[in-house]
């Protein structure tokens, strides 16, 4: 008997397993390239309707070589407490993301000075050092970003600073969360978010469906 080729449960990370969903990855490229500043879109569905899927081929360079994708999994920064732990890490997974002799980890130490002017000179020397590509950040989960700020365990500083490098590092955000993604109190939050578009993800059309079976 050959094994079960289908996979149940888990994000699909092998593109060769990865079927359909080409709207979805045009609605995301265009919007990207149609805006000169950057911009946050956020992908919101059920669990298990194939939104970290997405992720991950993007990830693996499904939108082009005009873009440096950097997946960041919020549930691994559960336990991150403090603003300066949050960038240092995040700064980690872009160094380990772009893997450039360039870029050494040891010149951003994020022990001591404003964790936020440290991060701001990483984005600036990634942007120097790949010049005509655009930075990309996925958050998987990005609930949990909002609930840290929202319990004190990240500051609005955060949030604040993500809104302004839309404009002044062209970086963009890309969001995985549930339907109520947007709905929040937090002014920092809206004003980070009120810079995008939200889209559903659901059922692998018929089309799709029948490559994925056959």
């Amino acid at each position: 008997i050959a094994p079960n080729p289908f996979l149940t449960g888990a994000p699909v990370r092998n593109p060769k397993m990865f079927f359909g969903r080409d709207d979805d990855f045009e609605y995301v490229r265009q919007r990207l390239v149609a805006e000169q500043e950057g911009i946050v879109l956020m992908l919101v569905g059920a669990r298990r309707s194939g939104k970290t899927s997405i992720m991950f081929q993007i990830l693996n360079g499904k939108l082009g070589d005009q873009f440096l994708p950097v997946f960041v999994d919020m549930q691994l920064m559960a336990g991150v407490i403090g603003d300066r732990e949050f960038l240092g890490r995040t700064a980690n997974i872009i160094l380990e993301s772009v893997e450039d002799e360039r870029l050494v980890a040891d010149y951003y130490d994020f022990s001591e000075g404003n964790p936020i002017l440290i991060f701001d000179q990483l984005l600036e020397d990634v942007r120097q050092v790949f010049p005509g590509r655009r930075l990309i950040f996925l958050l998987d989960e990005a609930e949990i970003l909002q609930s840290k700020v929202e319990k004190g365990e990240l500051s609005g500083a955060i949030l604040s600073y993500m809104a302004s490098i839309l404009e002044s590092r062209q970086v963009s955000f890309c969001f995985t969360g549930s339907f109520g993604l947007n709905e929040t109190n937090s002014e920092e939050w809206r004003r980070l978010t009120g810079k995008g578009d939200s889209r559903e993800i659901s059922f692998l059309s018929p089309g799709d469906t029948r490559s994925l079976i056959q």
